[in-house]
Formats: structure tokens, C-alpha cells, sequence
């Protein structure tokens, strides 16, 4: 029975997902996780029947092994990290990449950063500016392929900031791909989303 305590474990915690999110998130990491468990009871179910006894002591000691050393690193990593607000539309994070000649008008350097709130734009202080904007779309807002001062959510901040002669940030959480449920489900469950003054969907 030692054997399926892990299937069970995580059976159980995708249960509680669901009851506590009422949704079912399956990224590549929860598919990674998925294939793990089922190998791992696949790997269980021909060590008992294979060799049995101290054979699959062996086994079932080493297994254990490996999941009390991730489930430190990851209790010790989740410490460590920064918090940032749940279901934020982008990692923090930097890219810097070099366009390439399949983007005809865009050449040199092109510099990806996600700030701390999980949004695309400069490290900012919500309480700290006079006006906040939130930008929601797919790929045209996101911008990828266009290096930060030159989209055009960040664009809008620098005119707007001159124009009015205020703090203002604009914040971009477009992703490519997403389409209106995405835009619904960010706008209701992104934990910072109150606090900016205006919102601008750009549909596609």
C-alpha cells in the first residue's frame, strides 16, 4: 500500500485545486508532474511483481528519497522567491533577444521584462502614481516582438506622463493567443486589477 501513497497524494491535491479554485490549471509543469506519477506507478506495480521483497524496499526507499528532496528544495525555493499576487498574467522576468530577418522593420536588441506585479512595463509602486492603467489583450498588446520602450502600452505611458504632467504607469498583460474568456477570467481573478483607474481591452 506504501507504493500508492504518492498517487494518492497527488490525487488528493488536484481534488483540493479544484474544490479551492473551481478550476482544473494544467500547464506543462502539472503535465510533468502527471507523466512523474504515472511512471512512477508503473516503475512500482513491475518492481513488486518483478522481484518483490527487499528488491522493492530498495525501490520504494529511494523513491521516497527523491520526493522528500523536491518537496524541500521546493518548500525552501518558495521562501526564498519574491511574492507576487496569484494568477498574474505574466512570471517577473527579463529576455533579451536579437530580432531576426523574419520581422521585416524590427532589427537589433529586443528586451522583454515583466515587473514584480506580473506585468509587462517598469518596476513600479501602484500606491506611489497618480494614475494607472491596465492594458488586456492577445499578441497586438503583448507586443513580443517589439522591445519594451516601443510597444505601444509603454509608449502610452511616456505621452501620457508628459501630456498631463503626472505619474503614470500602464501596465500590459496582453498574452498571445487570449481572447475574450481569457480577458474575463484575468480581470476577475488578477488580485491587483482593482486598483488600476482604467482598463483598455484590445480584443485581438
Amino acid at each position: 500500500m506504501l507504493f500508492l501513497l504518492p498517487v494518492s497524494a497527488y490525487a488528493v491535491s488536484m481534488t483540493l485545486v479544484v474544490f479551492q479554485e473551481g478550476m482544473v490549471r494544467f500547464g506543462r509543469i502539472d503535465l510533468g508532474v502527471l507523466l512523474l506519477v504515472l511512471g512512477y506507478l508503473f516503475g512500482a506495480v513491475v518492481a513488486v511483481g518483478w522481484r518483490g521483497g527487499q528488491y522493492s524496499a530498495r525501490v520504494l526507499i529511494a523513491i521516497y528519497s527523491i520526493i522528500c528532496a523536491l518537496t524541500v528544495s521546493e518548500v525552501l525555493l518558495g521562501s526564498m522567491l519574491p511574492k507576487v499576487p496569484p494568477d498574474v498574467p505574466w512570471p517577473p522576468m527579463r529576455r533579451v533577444s536579437i530580432a531576426g530577418d523574419t520581422m521585416p522593420g524590427i532589427d537589433g536588441t529586443i528586451e522583454f521584462t515583466v515587473n514584480s506585479l506580473g506585468l509587462r512595463g517598469p518596476e513600479v509602486d501602484l500606491n506611489k502614481v497618480d494614475l494607472r492603467i491596465l492594458c488586456i489583450g492577445g499578441s497586438t498588446t503583448e507586443s513580443l516582438f517589439v522591445t519594451d520602450k516601443l510597444s505601444w502600452p509603454w509608449s502610452l505611458q511616456n505621452q501620457l506622463s508628459q501630456r498631463l504632467g503626472k505619474r503614470v504607469f500602464v501596465g500590459n498583460a496582453g498574452r498571445s493567443g487570449h481572447f475574450t474568456l481569457h480577458h474575463e477570467h484575468l480581470l476577475k481573478n488578477y488580485a491587483l486589477a482593482s486598483k488600476f483607474d482604467w482598463v483598455i481591452v484590445l480584443p485581438v
